[in-house]
C-alpha cells in the first residue's frame, strides 16, 4: 500500500491497449496491484492484451468495419469540403481478463 489508493478510482479505462499496458506498469511501480488496487480496462484487444501480467480486460471491436467506412468518409471529405460530419455506430465486446476484479463489483 503506497497511500495513493485512496486517490485513485477503482477503475481506469484506458483509450486503447497500449495506453493500458503503460498505465498498469506506472502503477506497478508505484506498488500498486493490478487488479487489486486498481482494475483497468484497454481498448483494441491487441495480441499483447492476452499475455500481459496481468491479462487486460478490453474491449475488441470489429475493426474491418470501421476501417473501409473511415477511409470512405475521408475520401469524400477530401473531395466535399463542404460535405458533414458523419457518423458510424459500431459494437464491441468486453473481453473479460484478469485486469479487473470482477465486472459486477465495478458497478
Amino acid at each position: 500500500m503506497t497511500g495513493l489508493e485512496k486517490e485513485l478510482p477503482s477503475l481506469l479505462i484506458a483509450g486503447n491497449d497500449l495506453l493500458a499496458t503503460g498505465a498498469i506498469r506506472a502503477l506497478k511501480e508505484y506498488g500498486l496491484r493490478i487488479p487489486e488496487d486498481v482494475s483497468i480496462i484497454g481498448f483494441d484487444n491487441m495480441p499483447l492484451a492476452a499475455v500481459m501480467d496481468p491479462p487486460l480486460t478490453t474491449i475488441d471491436i470489429n475493426s474491418n468495419g470501421i476501417y473501409p467506412f473511415a477511409i470512405e468518409s475521408l475520401l469524400d471529405k477530401i473531395q466535399n469540403a463542404a460535405a458533414g460530419n458523419c457518423r458510424r455506430d459500431v459494437r464491441g465486446h468486453l473481453v473479460e481478463r484478469g485486469s479487473v476484479k470482477t465486472i459486477g463489483s465495478l458497478l
